[in-house]
C-alpha cells in the first residue's frame, strides 16, 4: 500500500484550500457558541412560593404570600408578574381559585 503523509498533503494544498479550511473550523465554531448559547446558557431562575408571617412582640402583622426569586443564568432576567395557576381538581373542587387568605 501507499501511504500519504500528512506533510505530503499539507505541501499540496493551495491557498484558497487554507482559506476554505479556515473558513470551515470558524464556521464550526460559530455554530458550536449559538448552539451552546441558546441551549445551554439560557436564562434559569428558582422561585419558591410560601405562606408567611411576620412575628413580633405585641403586634400582629398577618400573614401574606411570600414569592421569591433567584436568578441561576448568566444574564439579567426581569420579572414582570406572576401568575399561580392551580390544578384542574383544584378548579373543579373549589370553583376557580378560590380566596387567598
Amino acid at each position: 500500500m501507499n501511504r500519504i503523509s500528512l506533510l505530503e498533503i499539507v505541501s499540496k494544498l493551495r491557498f484558497s484550500d487554507v482559506i476554505s479550511l479556515v473558513a470551515l473550523v470558524v464556521s464550526g465554531i460559530s455554530i458550536f457558541w449559538n448552539i451552546y448559547r441558546d441551549l445551554i446558557l439560557k436564562a434559569k431562575i428558582k422561585t419558591r412560593i410560601q405562606i408567611s408571617s411576620i412575628i413580633q412582640p405585641g403586634r400582629n402583622l398577618g400573614s401574606f404570600i411570600d414569592i421569591t426569586g433567584v436568578n441561576h443564568g448568566p444574564g439579567p432576567i426581569t420579572c414582570e408578574s406572576i401568575f399561580i395557576k392551580a390544578s384542574l381538581w383544584e378548579r373543579l373542587k373549589c370553583g376557580g381559585l378560590g380566596d387567598v387568605v
